[in-house]
Order: C-alpha cells, then sequence, then structure tokens
C-alpha cells in the first residue's frame, strides 16, 4: 500500500506540469477563460494530466480491494483479485467518460460537454467489449485458480494484460473522439 501511495503522490506532484499554464492562474485552479482558441495541444496536455490521475487512482483503488484478504490470510484471493481489476477497470472508464468530454469543452470548444460526452460515447463505447472480455478472462482464470493453485494463472496475466491494453485504448479513443465531438 506504501508504494501505491507513494506513486499516486508523484503522479499529483507531477501533474501541474502536465497541464496548461492557462489553467493555474497565480496558483489558483481556474477555468480558462472562454477567449481561449481552441488548442489540440493545450486539450492533450489537459487530457493526459486528468487521465493520468484517473489511472493513479484506479490503480490504487484495485491495490486497496486486493491488500484487504491479503494482510489477514497471507494469501491472496483470486475471486477478490478479480473484483479489484473489475473496480480499478470500471473506475478508469466512468471518471474519464465523466472529465476529458468537460476538458474539451472547457479548453476552447464551445459546447456542452453532455454534447461532447454524447459524441465520445458513440466512438469509444467500442472499447468497452475488450473491457469486458478482460475482466471474463481473468474471472475465468480465477475460478481455476481458486479450485487448483497453478491452473488458472495464464487466463489470469492474459486477463490482466488485456485490461491494461484496453484501458490505455479507451483514454485514447475517448480523448480524441472528445476533441472531436467538441466541434
Amino acid at each position: 500500500m506504501s508504494s501505491a501511495a507513494l506513486a499516486l503522490a508523484l503522479v499529483v506532484a507531477a501533474s501541474p506540469a502536465l497541464l496548461p499554464s492557462e489553467v493555474f492562474d497565480d496558483g489558483a485552479s481556474q477555468a480558462p477563460a472562454a477567449t481561449l482558441a481552441p488548442s489540440p495541444e493545450r486539450f492533450v496536455a489537459a487530457a493526459a494530466g486528468a487521465q493520468t490521475l484517473v489511472t493513479a487512482a484506479a490503480i490504487t483503488a484495485g491495490i486497496l480491494v486486493h491488500s484487504a484478504p491479503f494482510a489477514s490470510t497471507g494469501r491472496p484471493e483470486p475471486w477478490v483479485t478479480t473484483g479489484a481489476l473489475a473496480v480499478g477497470l470500471g473506475l478508469n472508464i466512468a471518471v474519464t467518460h465523466l472529465a476529458v468530454p468537460w476538458l474539451a469543452a472547457v479548453l476552447g470548444r464551445p459546447t456542452e460537454s453532455s454534447a461532447t460526452r454524447l459524441g465520445a460515447w458513440r466512438s469509444s463505447r467500442w472499447v468497452l467489449i475488450p473491457s469486458v472480455a478482460s475482466v471474463a478472462t481473468f474471472a475465468l482464470g480465477a475460478g481455476l485458480e481458486h479450485a487448483q493453485f497453478g491452473r488458472g494463472q495464464g487466463l489470469m496475466v492474459a486477463g490482466l494484460l488485456l485490461a491494461l491494453a484496453s484501458a490505455v485504448a479507451w483514454d485514447v479513443v475517448e480523448a480524441v473522439a472528445s476533441w472531436g465531438a467538441a466541434r
């Protein structure tokens, strides 16, 4: 848990450097003026900073869920690890879907964030298919692992790798679709 807290602290400390300077006027966190010209660079920097924070929070939540039974029994429980993966992936998807379209609307695109979110959803919802498949693959491996130690580890690793790839794909597609939908 201490390494997760350290990672989260490092990401939070580095996040102002990832955001454009217009977001931080005199140290205060204020939305930029509406007169800013639309800038993909500004949006990419803000989206990357927000997605980094969300990913760190999702990983931290997954680690906290995973570590509770491990601390009490001394061994990991595969079903709890499956829940931790689902919580982390779900948190990443939900918060990114709420935050990134808002950033596109705030950083120079004159549209409502709800319209931007709907336009982004039309493109990014297809990335949820591998996310669901990753949790299902991990759960299948967890079931095999729970029944007999060492039997489901391959499926669990495959599910974890697919979850990581789908989370990155979700973040990229959501950012690109949000910027395009904010026109």
